[in-house]
């Protein structure tokens, strides 16, 4: 405490021969404006300076930029590790996926395509976390995040799955691929669920 009461003291003592120079300029070629002690002057001004800085460092960040952040992160995050799985055959489809529906050519399916995936998946997982904001934020636990998760595996591998070719029919997956991905989804689903659960409770306490 003691060192940062010195060394705001410090900063604020740097204005002083400044301010002095040009009061004593001004007073020198005689413009009329400082009638003032130029010390009570002084204080004035870095108060004023001061109380700017303190309210641009106590600035909140509003909850949907808050929102926004998590959603981005937590798809590049979890995107990546699913990546991971998919290089090391714990799972048979890969980030890639996402770009399947549209004809891009045959690198969607390699790494370029995958590393797109990934920025993909993170530009859209943030109307993902939206969505989880709008219904389930008020909720302070991981299980709507493990619901929501296993929702989101469910859409994806399950309803999507007739405009994803490179995904097989939910029956004819291997058992990996299955538990792999609920997993990862079920991951992800807290991350984001408890995340913005956490962050809700904390701007309403």
């Amino acid at each position: 405490m003691k060192t940062q009461i010195s060394s705001k003291k410090l900063s604020t003592s740097i204005y002083i021969p400044i301010f002095m120079i040009v009061y004593t300029l001004i007073s020198l070629f005689g413009i009329p404006i400082l009638f003032k002690n130029p010390v009570i002057l002084i204080d004035e001004v870095i108060a004023i300076m001061e109380n700017l800085e303190q309210n641009k460092h106590e600035q909140p960040v509003s909850f949907n930029a808050t929102v926004t952040s998590i959603g981005f992160f937590g798809g590049l995050i979890w995107g990546i590790v699913g990546y991971l799985a998919f290089f090391f055959n714990f799972i048979r489809v890969g980030p890639g996926l996402v770009l399947m529906p549209w004809a891009l050519g045959d690198w969607k399916n390699g790494f370029i395509g995958h590393m797109i995936g990934i920025i993909v998946i993170s530009i859209l997982s943030i109307a993902v976390a939206f969505l989880y904001r709008f219904i389930f934020a008020r909720f302070n636990s991981m299980w709507p995040g493990i619901a929501y998760g296993f929702f989101l595996w469910l859409v994806v591998f399950y309803l999507l799955n007739p405009i994803l070719p490179g995904l097989k029919p939910l029956i004819k997956l291997d058992l990996n691929t299955i538990v792999t991905g609920i997993c990862l989804y079920i991951l992800y689903g807290v991350f984001i669920g408890y995340s913005i659960s956490y962050e809700y409770s904390e701007q309403e306490s």
